[in-house]
């Protein structure tokens, strides 16, 4: 099964042709929000997964939104096929809703082929604050 190394909330992210270096911009671990209901227009979900062994491992990766009492708010369900040892996701997120202030998630799960149940790889943790929103 597949490790994930590395799992980030972020506004942009970029991956250089020539290096294949990926830079990661203005991490989101927490946002101000002047009125509620609000909806952040865009972020990413980053992951990064490390094959274990020589053979090539397939599986869906599940990326949750959840509120602060666990509701789903979101749901993107991908395929992946790892060919190469290392392999990186970045999942463009459009439209965030922010019902109330409060701690959301974004919750990080495979399934390998074959199996029904779900491995949660991590929650990504986004505090919700009311506040005046940070100059862009």
């Amino acid at each position: 099964m597949p490790r994930l190394s590395l799992a980030v909330c972020c506004q942009s992210s970029s991956i250089d042709s020539r290096t294949n270096s990926v830079s990661l911009f203005h991490l989101l671990e927490q946002v101000q929000c002047s009125e509620f209901p609000a909806v952040f227009p865009f972020l990413e979900v980053v992951t990064q997964w490390d094959r274990e062994g020589d053979q090539v491992e397939g599986f869906t990766l599940r990326t949750r939104f959840l509120d602060p009492q666990g509701q789903q708010l979101g749901i993107t369900e991908s395929p992946v096929q790892m060919d190469q040892r290392r392999h990186r996701l970045l999942q463009r997120i459009n439209g965030i809703p922010f019902p109330a202030p409060g701690t959301y998630s974004f919750e990080v799960s495979i399934q390998p082929p074959g199996q029904r149940d779900w491995t949660v790889a991590a929650s990504i943790p986004l505090i919700v604050e009311r506040g005046a929103p940070a100059p862009q």
